[in-house]
């Protein structure tokens, strides 16, 4: 037995040999396949449950696939798009520890926020990212 399975696990690294293997991505996609198994489980919905399938399939075929730079961008495009959720939710957070104190905008010329104090009446802001010039009130 012990002879088999170490034979098995040979064979199993040597075809693995070349590929991709499991990164951050195809975790999320587990991940989000699992959750929407389980909410088709819960809804009785078959949609839910063909797109967990879709999921799976998809990092399968990320995890065993051997084009290292489409991946990589698949990855890189991932990375962005968790990366501005992230900000987008410690903007949120930040806006709901200060929301007495402060008062939250975005710069019309590059969309960064900028933070001013609350009660201060009409402000001129520089946008530090961009260098325009806002007028707001506070």
């Amino acid at each position: 037995m012990k002879n088999f399975l170490s034979s098995l696990q040979l064979k199993i690294r040597q075809f693995m040999q070349g590929r991709c293997g499991p990164d951050e991505l195809t975790r999320a996609l587990y991940i989000a396949a699992l959750a929407l198994m389980l909410l088709g489980a819960i809804t009785r919905l078959g949609l839910f449950s063909s797109l967990a399938l879709v999921a799976m399939i998809w990092a399968i075929y990320r995890m065993l696939s051997r084009n290292y730079a489409a991946r990589d961008a698949e990855r890189a495009k991932w990375r962005e798009i968790k990366s501005f959720f992230r900000d987008e939710l410690s903007l949120l957070k930040s806006r709901w520890r200060d929301r007495k104190t402060h008062k939250y905008f975005r710069c019309p010329a590059c969309k960064k926020a900028l933070r001013v104090p609350r009660g201060k009446g009409t402000v001129k802001v520089t946008c530090p990212r961009c260098g325009n010039r806002i007028t707001k009130k506070t």
